[in-house]
């Protein structure tokens, strides 16, 4: 699994101890272990580390009755606009696939502590969620990105978005009734635990659906943001990080050159801090190539010879080979197997 950045904004940590207050739980508690303290007074525009977030949750996990069920009404705190720029570039795609593409490719803008795909599988687009973290302070995360994806569906749709249902891994939690009102509430469509996956389902005809203030100009200026805002934060990664970060953004059909502009330095330097780090322009690549072709082989409804120029091949076939070098099937083929193993 590739490394992501640990650096997010502390809005999030603002709107994670104004719900603790509300719910009646001292907000100081949950700093405890956080350093966070060390910030205050909060300013929106400071940045914290992923760790220091995760421990805050822990804390609030350990003062609630059910953390998944806090961790639900918690997510339907973050509005579109407590992400910023990237809330912004949903609301102006054309479609609700186009948004969750878009969001994906960004989504270490957000606060996710999960790793997050699209799957269709027939007639049926999942949401797929895999943590990154144990403990209860991740089972409060998990259920903090469902809820808030399901408000960031309702968002960018004016309205409700009809869902097939929500799958836990967890088994079911002990709830009270009230509780179990609150969470059905919350989500609007069934609930299925002990479940083999992590997933929020819709009807995967939804996807073309398009959006109410989808605006190609808009759409283009928030990407462009979202681009800049990621790279001022590659101080907080590793040189090879850097360097995958920067053929997303400007295109994988880039050169090394191109690249290494993208970067501000040459490309003799960028093969030297690469070679300090025990890798290499190519393998980055490669990496980057597959990992992107992989994701869109399993989504299921793009067409290959659109995957081939999306990673950067000319044309279909020299995707193939490559893609067969890879994974010793051809694209097809691995598609047909990704879908095997979803039925």
């Amino acid at each position: 699994m590739v490394n992501r950045s640990v650096s997010r904004s502390i809005s999030s940590v603002i709107l994670i101890l104004e719900f603790a207050r509300k719910q009646g739980i001292d907000p100081e508690c949950l700093l405890a272990g956080t350093h966070l303290q060390e910030l205050m007074p909060f300013n929106p525009i400071q940045m914290v580390n992923e760790s220091q977030e995760l421990r805050l949750l822990d804390n609030l996990a350990q003062a609630v009755d059910s953390p998944f069920l806090a961790g639900f009404e918690l997510g339907m705190q973050y509005q579109l606009t407590s992400y910023g720029i990237w809330g912004f570039a949903l609301l102006a795609s054309p479609s609700l696939g186009k948004a969750i593409e878009l969001g994906l490719r960004y989504v270490d803008l957000t606060y996710s502590f999960c790793d997050i795909s699209l799957r269709i599988e027939g007639q049926e687009a999942s949401m797929v969620y895999t943590s990154r973290h144990d403990g209860l302070g991740a089972l409060m995360a998990l259920g903090r990105d469902i809820g808030a994806l399901l408000l960031i569906q309702r968002e960018v749709f004016n309205g409700e978005v009809p869902r097939e249902r929500v799958e836990l891994i967890s088994p079911e939690p002990d709830l009270s009734l009230e509780q179990r009102h609150v969470l059905n509430g919350l989500a609007q469509c069934p609930i299925i635990f002990s479940a083999n996956r992590n997933a929020v389902v819709l009807s995967a005809e939804i996807l073309d659906k398009p959006l109410p203030r989808a605006n190609a100009v808009t759409l283009a200026l928030c990407e462009q943001q979202c681009r800049d805002l990621l790279a001022t934060r590659q101080e907080w990664l590793g040189f090879a990080e850097q360097v995958r970060n920067a053929l997303l953004h400007s295109g994988l059909g880039s050169s090394m050159e191109r690249v290494a502009s993208y970067l501000n330095m040459s490309s003799r330097t960028m093969h030297r801090q690469l070679a300090e780090e025990g890798t290499q322009w190519r393998v980055v690549r490669d990496d980057v190539r597959l990992g992107m072709a992989e994701a869109l082989l399993s989504a299921g409804y793009i067409q290959l010879d659109e995957i081939a120029e999306r990673v950067g091949y000319s044309d279909l076939s020299n995707f193939s080979h490559a893609f067969r070098r890879w994974k010793g099937v051809s694209p097809a083929q691995y598609r047909r197997q990704q879908l095997d193993k979803s039925l």
